[in-house]
């Protein structure tokens, strides 16, 4: 998979698409999730694939307003190259991000008090998204938190989503080398994650989900 060929349109895309909606499900949980960074500790938090760094940029400038950047660290890891390029101009501002051109897959660093991953989890299935869950177990820490927005297939979506969603994975599927099928349907409960769900959001009839985490 390689989104280095819709970088620079990705945005552009989204809009036209769906407006504002996804950016709202990814900023969904913003305020609840920061909340837990209050206490005063140093903390980490991960990004996973933001893909243009709007959420990031978003999530820094909340992280400026609470006036918490001297004890925060952000890493953001994103596989394509076109889309890091677009997050270093997008967090040029902000010293305690930090870009990681990498697959995160191969992350080696954990203990993350919040992570993020959004429009992540619909690329993969069977035994890939059962790795997925492993990785996303190790790198939040106990009593830590995790965001997840993804695509669903939900049951009162309709026909608009069924047919939005098969036009989205092929435009992806030979632009960017993504595979074709059906969305994984284990990403409502998270089967094998050792957390709890504390919050959930969702825009077009359940057709997009975000829910919050809390690690066990």
């Amino acid at each position: 998979m390689n989104f280095d060929a819709v970088a620079p349109i990705y945005q552009l895309m989204e809009r036209v698409v769906f407006g504002h909606k996804l950016q709202l499900a990814r900023c969904a949980h913003l305020p609840a999730s920061l909340a837990v960074l209050a206490g005063g500790e140093s903390a980490k938090i991960l990004v996973i694939g933001d893909g243009d760094g709007r959420f990031a940029a978003q999530l820094a400038e909340e992280i400026v307003s609470r006036g918490i950047d001297e004890i925060v660290r952000v890493d953001v890891v994103e596989l394509s190259q076109g889309m890091c390029a677009e997050l270093r101009h997008r967090l040029a501002s902000y010293p305690f991000c930090r870009v990681h051109c990498a697959d995160v897959r191969d992350w080696r660093e954990s203990d993350y008090q919040l992570v993020f991953c959004h429009f992540v989890l619909d690329l993969y299935r069977g035994s890939e998204f059962d790795q997925w869950i492993e990785i996303l177990d190790h790198l939040v820490q106990s009593a830590g938190y995790l965001v997840v927005t993804d695509f669903e297939n939900h049951p009162d979506g309709g026909i608009f989503a069924t047919c939005l969603l098969r036009v989205m994975y092929q435009f992806f599927h030979y632009s960017a080398g993504i595979p074709v099928g059906q969305l994984e349907g284990r990403i409502a409960s998270m089967d094998g994650l050792n957390a709890e769900l504390v919050g959930e959001f969702s825009q077009l009839n359940g057709f997009v989900q975000s829910r919050l985490w809390r690690k066990i």
